[in-house]
């Protein structure tokens, strides 16, 4: 009988599978019987038991494969998902080696077949003096039907063969194998069971092939009606083989929990909304460790795990009522790299065994093993920074590099994956890919944008990491006075530093009389987001000088109901080609300058289409930009370190943090007036051979507005 049953759930809903649903084992039998044709070139072994059923041993005594777990994972989903494996391409991958899942029939393939859901086990007795226990996965589940979750489903199958996956490192016993026949309602001969061990190659890979399922069963376990879910794909890494079933228990759930990324496609805006929100595993309170470690902790009992832990990494959810796409979570690279990467070739070496080979560092907290590949230096000198950055590519590619030459093993952490824990000694403070330990340094390299709370909590960490004594560049209190555009011109107009008149309220009424008021002056005002990058949100308000159009105050709900307004300074022979300032000061001492041209208009930002050119510094814009960094760089005085620490550990932490004192900023400045007065003064400093000469009169020309934007920050003892 190839056809499944329908069932409507006690409560009178409509169940979420639909009536004309297919039977699951039927649409799995092809690909069982292609899995025991090939398996000699699969590596597995078929045998028949003497009870009748076929049993398939995927990893127990055999070496198995990649392509065998694949195979396998698709007859665990019923022949309804699409799996594949994949190099993963980019400057630095998540992991080599990636598993991607897709199914337009996600709760059935995921929770009616490939969940494991099915508690089977056998006493000492039926089992040859041992105990036995696995979870049963596959389509054979909807033929039992043992589990509560098939009433809500609303699902039943019926067909005359059936296929059950068992994660363990034995055969079932015959006890085990008559309870699976006897609750299926099918003859012994027409069973199949496939035993695949965790620390097995197919194992590996049938759970990791799991990632949408985890973010189906989360989904359940919110309470979010599955019937909104009509379509998931998912991608998680494939970890290297693990040597006990223990640490590949902990690879598998960490491949999920800190590499999985899942695409839902739901019918409903709220729905979406909500699954964003709350269904990425970063929302446990045991996130931040990894599995094997969260498992020990806990005496290996899962049930003591706290549930939401399990699910993907990121999620993305697009709903189909709205068209908008949700977004919540982040990947972990770098814990999982510190968690799996050895041995490593340095860039440029000859992979036959020629180049200089590097092993990574490892510290042992429990399970945890943190470390990352470095160079011989690095290991010698034994510092580890930490990177905070929500994005990696080429740029965090090339500040490892510096580390690494300085001898300091550099790693990438979200801060969004960090947490304050209060049980979590000695610090109270958990940051992924450290164990138990602090990084010596913080290099804050960008912060993802969140809510008010989200950023507040990523900022609370840093001033967390301060006061246990890490240094932090940049300090979380020179980000908190840098990015607020209002809180940078007040600091600014304190310190006297030069700068276009700027106001900022919540009040549209006030903005409106600015705006009127600098209209009727002949002036323009530029309207900007309190917290923005990139020119995103600038415009330019008032009359044009050209054509006599004025240009209205926007609704502040575009700003977020905050008007920051700032004068624009231009020139009447300001040109559209113009360019801004952009100055590096170390200390008090300005070291270098660039400018940005060209871009859209006025608005000369790289991710505008502008370009970034070298230039010669003259006194006065030197002097302007120290200023400007030191009005933002003053600091409290740092409290001393509370961390029970070794005295070379003190050491280093008070040279690192009397280093601190330098203060790095970028500030760029543009065609202030009182700049213009002093930019045609002969420079004082004598023009080097070969360098580009500042055509003052160009700048006043060209560069139509003032931004200054400053970013305090004090350098690394090895920069």
């Amino acid at each position: 009988m190839n056809s499944s049953t329908h069932t409507a759930d006690h409560s009178g809903n409509v169940p979420p599978i639909a009536r004309d649903a297919p039977s699951v084992n039927a649409l799995a039998a092809p690909l069982v019987a292609q899995l025991l044709a090939d398996a000699a070139r699969l590596r597995i072994a078929v045998s028949r038991h003497p009870f009748g059923p076929t049993i398939v041993d995927a990893g127990v005594a055999t070496p198995g494969c990649i392509e065998a777990g694949v195979m396998i994972a698709r007859i665990c989903m019923g022949g309804l998902g699409r799996i594949e494996t994949r190099i993963s391409a980019g400057h630095e991958p998540l992991w080599p080696a990636m598993i991607d899942v897709h199914t337009a029939s996600p709760v059935l393939a995921c929770l009616g077949s490939q969940y494991a859901g099915w508690s089977l086990s056998a006493s000492k007795e039926q089992n040859h003096g041992k105990k036995f226990f696995s979870l049963g996965s596959g389509p054979a589940r909807a033929l039992a039907g043992k589990e509560t979750l098939f009433d809500e489903l609303g699902y039943r199958d019926a067909h005359e063969a059936g296929v059950l996956v068992m994660e363990v490192g034995q055969p079932p016993p015959q006890a085990v194998l008559e309870k699976i026949v006897g609750d299926c309602g099918l003859a012994p001969g027409k069973l199949t069971v496939i035993v695949t061990p965790t620390q097995s190659v197919a194992g590996t890979v049938q759970v990791v092939a799991r990632v949408v399922e985890v973010a189906l069963h989360k989904s359940h376990v919110l309470g979010v009606p599955l019937g909104d879910i009509v379509e998931a794909s998912g991608t998680a890494p494939l970890p290297p083989p693990a040597p006990d079933g223990l640490a590949a228990m902990g690879r598998t759930n960490d491949a999920i929990l800190y590499g999985g990324r899942v695409h839902l496609t739901v019918t409903r805006d709220a729905v979406a909304r909500r699954l964003a929100a709350e269904l990425p595993s970063s929302n446990s309170r045991d996130y931040g460790r990894p599995f094997a470690e969260i498992f020990a902790s806990f005496n290996y009992d899962f049930y003591q795990i706290d549930p939401s832990l399990f699910a993907p990494a990121e999620v993305w959810v697009s709903s189909l009522e709205s068209g908008a796409t949700y977004r919540g979570g982040r990947l972990d690279g770098a814990l999982l790299h510190a968690l799996w990467q050895g041995d490593a070739f340095v860039a440029g070496g000859d992979p036959s065994g020629g180049g200089r080979r590097f092993r990574c560092r490892t510290r042992h907290a429990g399970h945890h093993q943190s470390g990352g590949a470095m160079s011989d230096a690095s290991a010698a000198s034994g510092l580890r920074v930490a990177i905070m950055t929500d994005e990696t590519g080429w740029h965090t590619g090339r500040l490892k590099k510096a580390f690494r030459a300085r001898g300091v093993d550099a790693r990438c952490v979200d801060l969004a994956t960090c947490r304050i824990d209060t049980s979590w000694s000695p610090s109270g403070l958990a940051i992924p890919g450290f164990a138990r330990d602090l990084p010596d340094a913080v290099f804050v390299r960008g912060i993802a944008g969140g809510t008010f709370e989200q950023v507040t909590l990523r900022l609370g960490i840093l001033h967390a990491l301060r006061e246990c004594g890490v240094p932090v560049y940049n300090d979380a209190r020179a980000i908190e006075r840098s990015v607020d555009k209002s809180m940078t011109s007040f600091l600014l107009h304190r310190a006297g530093v030069p700068t276009p008149p700027a106001w900022a309220t919540e009040s549209a009424a006030f903005a409106q009389r600015v705006l009127m008021r600098e209209t009727a002056a002949a002036r323009r005002v530029v309207i900007k987001p309190l917290f923005g990058s990139q020119g995103k949100g600038l415009r330019r308000l008032g009359a044009n000088a050209s054509n006599g159009a004025l240009t209205p105050l926007p609704p502040l709900r575009s700003y977020r109901e905050v008007a920051y307004l700032q004068r624009y300074v231009g020139s009447a022979r300001a040109r559209r080609g113009g360019y801004d300032w952009r100055v590096l000061v170390i200390g008090s001492r300005a070291v270098a300058a660039m400018r940005r041209t060209g871009g859209r208009g006025w608005i000369h930002n790289v991710a505008r289409g502008a370009r970034c050119e070298p230039a010669a510094l003259d006194p006065t814009l030197a002097s302007l930009a120290a200023r400007d960094g030191r009005a933002r760089a003053r600091l409290r005085r740092r409290r001393p370190d509370p961390r029970p620490v070794d005295a070379g550990r003190n050491r280093r932490a008070a040279g690192a943090r009397s280093e601190r004192r330098r203060g790095m900023a970028w500030a760029a400045i543009g065609d202030d007036r009182r700049y213009r007065r002093g930019a045609g003064r002969r420079s004082a400093r004598p023009q080097a051979r070969g360098e580009p000469r500042l055509d003052t009169a160009a700048a006043r020309r060209a560069a139509p507005w003032t931004l200054t934007i400053c970013w305090p920050a004090p350098t690394p003892p090895s920069c």
